[in-house]
């Protein structure tokens, strides 16, 4: 079996796993922790478009950024972000003069049943980690104190 047809059978797994856990619990969030661009040989053919459109399918509602998210640059991941229906949120980057600008919030409340749930991200320090014209303007910021 090659490289895209595993991938893809990874997907169809996945999906049902994601199916039966949210017919058991409707009040579940599906959500990805960072570096949606790693591990997925699709990625090199079409720099994460694929990624977002099955993150999209599968029915995430939010998503956060990690190293690995800026290794196409961070207009790549701006302009593949539009395929993706859901939030996306980081808290403690500084995405001002950046393609990333308006595209984030530092965190989002979801309504589930009687339930409200708030879920914010941190990212990772970035200077040392991915090169410094990947990130472009991105400011790292204090993850506690942008947490609380």
């Amino acid at each position: 079996m090659g490289l895209r047809l595993r991938a893809l059978g990874w997907v169809a797994t996945c999906l049902e796993i994601i199916k039966m856990i949210c017919i058991e619990e409707q009040k579940v969030l599906l959500l990805d922790a960072s570096d949606i661009y790693e591990g997925i040989p699709n990625f090199n053919i079409n720099n994460g478009e694929s990624e977002m459109k099955t993150m999209a399918a599968m029915g995430y509602v939010a998503a956060t950024m990690g190293n690995h998210d800026f290794e196409a640059v961070i207009e790549n991941f701006a302009t593949k972000l539009q395929h993706g229906r859901f939030q996306l949120m980081m808290s403690n980057y500084d995405f001002t003069n950046t393609p990333m600008e308006l595209k984030y919030k530092s965190y989002t409340i979801f309504k589930k049943g009687r339930l409200n749930k708030s879920v914010t991200a941190v990212g990772v320090e970035l200077n040392g980690l991915v090169s410094d014209n990947f990130y472009c303007n991105t400011e790292y910021l204090d993850p506690v104190q942008k947490a609380n």
